[in-house]
């Protein structure tokens, strides 16, 4: 294994780290140092997947329509996934401010589709990336970042979120935590077009 990989193997786990920390402190401490850790974490992630995509493009170089089907797939996927994380939620109460009381549950749009959307989208992005870039640099970041988002979303499910939000055990007996099925579907779809269901 070169250089290469093993930054983008720490770049990873560290940006996780860092995913862990703040989310630890939103529950717990509420130490001012660790309220900066989210952007650290997500520009520790940004920069190992800008690598993982230098790294497949110098590996694969171009091939084609085929290449740029699945990297279209693979752009919206990612677009999906900001606008669920970023976007679909108050980013101000989400992300910025401290929160003295317990926050209510986006149970709308995305939210409504299953409970860690962002994660979804995430992993379809890497998937379609996988086919954009067939090399083992692309595939192995993949898997290593898919994993450690998965064990962060579930520890968020089942340790952070339960304390941050007021509502989360309804929640959680309403919505599915990955996969959707045909009831989160058709809310998803009622609550986009602005007719959530009562």
């Amino acid at each position: 294994m070169g250089f290469g990989e093993m930054l983008n193997i720490w770049l990873c786990l560290s940006a996780f780290l860092c995913f862990f920390l703040y989310d630890w402190n939103q529950t717990t401490k509420k130490i001012n140092i660790f309220d900066h850790f989210f952007w650290l974490g997500c520009i520790l992630w940004a920069i190992a997947t800008v690598r993982l995509l230098r790294s497949g493009w110098l590996t694969v170089g171009y091939r084609g329509f085929i290449q740029i089907f699945f990297g279209v797939l693979s752009v919206i996927s990612l677009i999906f996934m900001i606008y669920s994380l970023f976007f679909a939620l108050p980013l101000k109460e989400t992300y910025v401010d401290k929160q003295s009381e317990l926050m209510p549950v986006c149970e709308d749009g995305f939210y409504a589709l299953c409970r860690h959307p962002g994660f979804l989208w995430y992993f379809i992005f890497y998937f379609f990336g996988s086919f954009t870039f067939p090399c083992h640099e692309f595939f192995f970041g993949s898997v290593l970042l898919c994993l450690c988002n998965f064990l962060y979303i579930w520890t968020e499910d089942t340790v952070f979120f339960p304390q941050m939000f007021s509502n989360y055990a309804s929640y959680r007996e309403r919505v599915p935590f990955l996969i959707p099925n045909k009831n989160s579907i058709l809310t998803c779809c009622q609550t986009l077009k602005g007719r959530k269901k009562v």
